[in-house]
């Protein structure tokens, strides 16, 4: 086990870690996370701790796989790459579910986990030092990442409009908001549970990608 304040006493040190697969060594409630269970139109009993490391590996294998990006997950943000902060965002995006979880009826939900997470995340860099920029981005990430999916429904007909104010909101991170909510809904149960949902989510995400692209 690494000691969350000795050994991980910089951003690059979660960012190796990150990419190494070991997430759970990065800090206790990032662990505790295997002790929750999600049941939900998107999950079947599901460990939050697989989801997120599912959405890690996700992350990794599109940023590998991009064609059509250029140069920009390898930009830097401060003196990190893009890229990089993008895998450290997926790590951290759901931290705050053990705090919020609640279950009804066997149902459960994690209601304001992105803005609880935003706090955690501050606590948890807290004396290790990050540059403004490096924060500022995995922040975002973490605060953004729940507003898509209120919008990617089949029966939206403002879908459009929706994103493109998401666009506008969130300017300096939007691309990389994209293929995050691919690697989140890739990381889900969803292609069991809800087919025709998880290709609808996916063929807009693609398309909205390619276009966020084309303008850069």
């Amino acid at each position: 086990m690494y000691s969350n304040s000795t050994t991980l006493n910089s951003l690059d040190d979660i960012i190796k870690i990150s990419y190494s697969g070991e997430i759970e060594t990065i800090s206790p409630e990032i662990e505790r996370l295997s002790d929750i269970r999600e049941n939900d139109g998107f999950h079947d009993n599901d460990p939050v701790l697989h989801h997120v490391k599912r959405v890690v590996e996700n992350i990794i294998l599109i940023l590998d796989n991009i064609r059509h990006s250029g140069d920009y997950f390898n930009s830097f943000i401060g003196i990190c790459r893009r890229k990089d902060l993008l895998v450290v965002s997926a790590v951290f995006h759901d931290i705050a579910k053990s705090k919020v979880f609640r279950e009804d009826d066997g149902i459960t939900s994690c209601p304001g986990h992105e803005s609880a997470g935003v706090e955690m995340i501050r606590e948890f860099f807290a004396g290790r030092h990050p540059g403004d920029a490096e924060l500022d981005y995995i922040l975002k990430i973490v605060e953004a990442h729940g507003i898509p999916h209120i919008y990617l429904k089949p029966d939206n007909v403002n879908i459009d409009r929706d994103f493109d104010m998401l666009a506008e909101r969130y300017s300096g991170i939007y691309p990389d908001l994209l293929l995050f909510l691919k690697a989140d809904v890739a990381g889900s149960q969803l292609e069991t549970k809800n087919r025709n949902l998880f290709d609808f989510i996916n063929n807009y995400l693609d398309k909205r990608i390619e276009y966020a692209f084309s303008l850069k």
